[in-house]
Order: structure tokens, then sequence, then C-alpha cells
């Protein structure tokens, strides 16, 4: 395991004495250790996140071009809407 020095202003170095002693942390390392994961884990959310926009955002383009095209359904009912979407979404997680 490989060891890292930091210097901190007293008032961070009391905080975190206070969580070690207050937080059920064996020492400050483990304290130290799990804000670093929490942290891993927060930019792996924002990544997926953002991801995940990007990929709606495609997908907004994508049917603002088809309406510029003219390609659009009209419906008789919300009722007839609704089973076209879950229809739709059936078949786009089919193929993943």
């Amino acid at each position: 395991m490989a060891t890292m020095n930091i210097s901190l202003p007293d008032n961070l170095k009391s905080f975190i004495d206070t969580r070690v002693s207050t937080g059920g942390y064996g020492n400050v390392s483990e304290y130290v250790r799990e804000l670093v994961r929490q942290d891993q884990k927060r930019k792996e959310q924002e990544e997926m996140e953002r991801t995940y926009l990007e990929k709606l955002r495609e997908d907004v383009q994508i049917g603002l071009k088809a309406l510029q095209a003219g390609k659009s359904s009209e419906y008789s009912s919300a009722e007839d809407l609704i089973s076209d979407i879950i229809k739709e979404g059936k078949k786009r997680l089919a193929k993943r």
C-alpha cells in the first residue's frame, strides 16, 4: 500500500480528528480512503449522467429532424399514443 503525506490547516486537521473519533473510523487513513471512494463514485455517476444526457440530446435532435422532414404521426387518443410509446420502448429494450 502506498503512503501519502499531506499538509492541512489546523481547522481541517481538527475537523478530521473529530470525524474519526465520532464517525466510527479507526484512524485518519480509513476516513480519507472513505472520502476518496465517495469521490470516485460521484465521478462515475457524473460520467454516466453525462453519457445519458448526450444520448438524450442525440435522440432529441433525431426527433426534431424527423419532425422537420414531416415524419410524424397523429393519434386519435392519448391511449393510442401511450400504446405506441410502450411498443417502441419494448423494441428498443430488446435491441439492448
